[in-house]
């Protein structure tokens, strides 16, 4: 069986202009994360379910994470904000966002 992977599906901020190579973009694949920007730090995220479970264990004064996405062949990390989403009213949900704009959400 295959490694379930986490993609970011969609991007809310409609300025795709706008969009640049420091931001989580359609089509990445989430490979872990971090508190910090060090590699052997970085938590495998194996599926959506295992990615906010991780999420919610972080500290609540984290205001950001770093990203390890794949971006076709290359490995990218990425420094992003993680919000709780409050249109998730029976699960525990997560809202990733560009750490430099407001704007952008994923």
């Amino acid at each position: 069986m295959a490694d379930t992977l986490v993609c970011v599906r969609r991007v809310k901020q409609e300025a795709s202009e706008e969009w640049d190579e420091s931001m989580p973009l359609p089509g990445d694949i989430i490979e872990g994360f971090a508190e910090n920007n060090a590699d052997e730090l970085f938590v495998p995220a194996k599926a959506k379910s295992d990615l906010s479970s991780q999420l919610g264990k972080i500290s609540p004064q984290t205001e950001t994470v770093w990203l390890k996405v794949r971006r076709g062949e290359r490995t990218l990390k990425l420094c992003a904000r993680v919000m709780p989403d409050k249109s998730a009213v029976l699960q525990r949900r997560f809202t990733i966002k560009a750490a430099n704009d407001d704007r952008h959400e994923t």
